[in-house]
C-alpha cells in the first residue's frame, strides 16, 4: 500500500474520499526538535514512498541513510507536528469523534 513509512500509528480511512491516512512517529537520536511527527495520506496506493529511512518530514535528509537521496523525490507529509507529538493520541481522537457522528452509533 505505501512505502517508506515508519512507527505507523492511528490508521483509519477517510469516509467520503476512501483514502488511507495514517500517522508516522519518526526517527529518534537525531535531535530534541527534529524531525517531526507527521500525517500522511495515501492517494495513489502502491506508488507513493514517504521517505523513511532516507528523508524526514519531507524536507530533512537523514544524516546517516540519505546521503544521495533527494526529498523532493518522496510524498510530502500532510503536515508537520513538531517532534515527540504523541501523534497517536491525537489521531485516536479525531477517529473516535468521526465514528461517533456514524449513522447507527
Amino acid at each position: 500500500m505505501a512505502r517508506g513509512v515508519r512507527n505507523t500509528v492511528g490508521l483509519d480511512f477517510h469516509p467520503k474520499t476512501g483514502e488511507l491516512w495514517f500517522g508516522d512517529n519518526q526517527r529518534d537520536w537525531l535531535s530534541e526538535d527534529m524531525p517531526n511527527d507527521e500525517p500522511n495520506r495515501v492517494s495513489q496506493p502502491g506508488k507513493q514512498h514517504f521517505g523513511f529511512p532516507y528523508c524526514h518530514q519531507g524536507d530533512f535528509a537523514d544524516p546517516e541513510f540519505g546521503w544521495g537521496k533527494n526529498c523532493k523525490d518522496y510524498t510530502k507529509p500532510a503536515a508537520l507536528l513538531g517532534p515527540h507529538a504523541a501523534l497517536l493520541a491525537a489521531l485516536a481522537g479525531c477517529i473516535r469523534r468521526r465514528r461517533a457522528r456514524e449513522p447507527g452509533r
